[in-house]
């Protein structure tokens, strides 16, 4: 982040000697920064102590069921992660269609909206490898305790950087946009992610507890269903002209189908019997 904070300032900006490139200087500095990221954490990974166990350095043939095992449960994910980034896409092609303002103000809520998801998809990353990790341990018992625990987390730190925000102004939406009629404008959405975010907090850990626990294939599906339902209910919000909040209400309405359809599964599902 640091080196993509200083070459953002050397070539978008102009800093240092170097010609001022703007959004092609953007784009060169966040891959100058993933490459060295790569370079920093594949250095840590094969020579810090923390890693030596995992004996990383020693390359073994790969086995033909092995190769099925890891595609088995990785090509849900793959595809569960295309299908929520299409649906994104559609999302905003959808509001490009109703409006120039329209698509001005969703680009102003869906940067606030991103930093406010920042530490829930950090929770939800941690939930995936903890329930992963104490059910390969046989510990069942566990998860459902460690599961509310980390909701609780996620909804404490949600709230506490939405009411921080809140108490400032809104400080994002300020710091988004310097156009106080825009700002305005947008208000009404932002008060709806924020909503969408409480929700959030639960329905994405949930979803990660049900990949955690092995079955991707079901997350998997569980995602196609909300976004079958989100892409639809946006398309007839869009082709009616609804007011922008109705359409960000899509957002709530997908995270309440998240965490109920997850829910479900743990009701009705085995999923103490999956063997990887």
């Amino acid at each position: 982040v640091i080196i993509n904070i200083l070459l953002d300032f050397k070539w978008v900006l102009g800093y240092w000697g170097s010609e001022p490139m703007g959004i092609q200087g953007a784009a060169f500095a966040s891959v100058a920064a993933e490459t060295v990221f790569v370079i920093i954490i594949g250095a840590y990974a094969l020579f810090s102590p923390s890693f030596r166990h995992y004996d990383l350095r020693r390359f073994t043939i790969l086995t033909r069921s092995r190769i099925e095992s890891i595609i088995n449960i990785s090509s849900p994910i793959v595809l569960q992660n295309l299908l929520s980034m299409i649906s994104w896409f559609m999302f905003f092609v959808l509001i490009e269609k109703m409006g120039e303002r329209e698509l001005a103000i969703s680009n102003l809520v869906r940067a606030v909206y991103m930093v406010l998801m920042t530490p829930i998809w950090g929770y939800a990353s941690a939930a995936n490898s903890m329930v992963s990790n104490i059910i390969g341990q046989d510990r069942y018992q566990d998860v459902r305790k460690l599961v509310i625990r980390i909701i609780q987390l996620c909804l404490a730190t949600t709230m506490t950087i939405t009411l921080a925000d809140y108490l400032a102004g809104p400080f994002l939406l300020d710091l988004t946009s310097g156009d106080p009629d825009l700002i305005r404008d947008a208000y009404g959405s932002y008060n709806v992610i924020v909503v969408a975010m409480v929700v959030f907090s639960i329905s994405v850990v949930l979803l990660s507890t049900v990949s955690g626990s092995g079955n991707t294939k079901a997350a998997m599906f569980i995602e196609f269903i909300n976004i079958a339902i989100y892409i639809l209910y946006v398309y007839f919000c869009s082709v009616n002209n609804t007011s922008i909040e109705v359409i960000w209400f899509a957002e709530i309405l997908y995270w309440v189908l998240m965490g109920t359809l997850s829910l479900l599964y743990f009701k009705l599902f085995k999923w103490k019997d999956i063997k990887i």
